[in-house]
């Protein structure tokens, strides 16, 4: 896995109206949802990327999406395709995230649409400064959250 700062660069034109975490596991989900609210970010959750779609349709772009892979209903990788379709969700920014790791795997797709890739187990500070790289600093913060949580 590359780290952040290894990877190209997407300026972000807009701060981030939202950050949406898509993931099947409740504990990573709530975990990363609790956090980035703690540090004063808008942030949401989907179970699964048919949902995901739902659910940033009704939020303000641009939002920038944490997407797993691999998940019932509807894969992550089924989710880019369906996002693609779809002029006005075009501004969001899509990192994938995936127990799998996409370069050791023949029948893996690597996401081209994906400004980056994160392999599990993630910390709470690759997320963190994905999220300050492209939302840019949250303007508020509640509470402390060790960057160093492992999710």
């Amino acid at each position: 896995m590359k780290s952040p700062s290894a990877l190209p660069s997407r300026p972000h034109t807009t701060v981030c109206q939202s950050l949406l975490i898509v993931d099947d596991n409740h504990g990573v989900r709530e975990a990363l949802i609790s956090a980035l609210r703690a540090k004063g970010y808008q942030a949401h959750g989907a179970v699964n990327g048919k949902e995901a779609i739902q659910t940033l349709r009704t939020l303000k772009s641009p939002t920038l999406v944490f997407m797993d892979l691999m998940m019932p209903v509807m894969d992550g990788w089924d989710s880019l395709e369906k996002l693609a379709q779809y002029p006005e969700l075009a501004s969001n920014v899509v990192v994938t995230v995936s127990a799998v790791n996409l370069k050791s795997r023949d029948d893996a797709r690597i996401p081209v649409s994906a400004v980056a890739n994160l392999q599990k187990p993630i910390s709470f500070k690759q997320v963190l400064d994905l999220v300050h790289k492209y939302c840019g600093p949250s303007q508020t913060q509640t509470t402390t959250t060790p960057s160093s949580a492992v999710l």
